[in-house]
């Protein structure tokens, strides 16, 4: 209905910007462990 559009939307969005920020995350801290060893 009207409420649900936009949050189907703001979801879809937001999904590969999660995915990409918590790939991102994930790289920075494997760089942070090579970095310290």
């Amino acid at each position: 209905s009207y409420l649900v559009d936009p949050l189907t939307k703001l979801t879809v969005l937001h999904l590969p910007v999660t995915v990409t920020i918590f790939r991102l995350h994930h790289r920075l801290l494997c760089c942070f462990k090579t970095l310290h060893k």
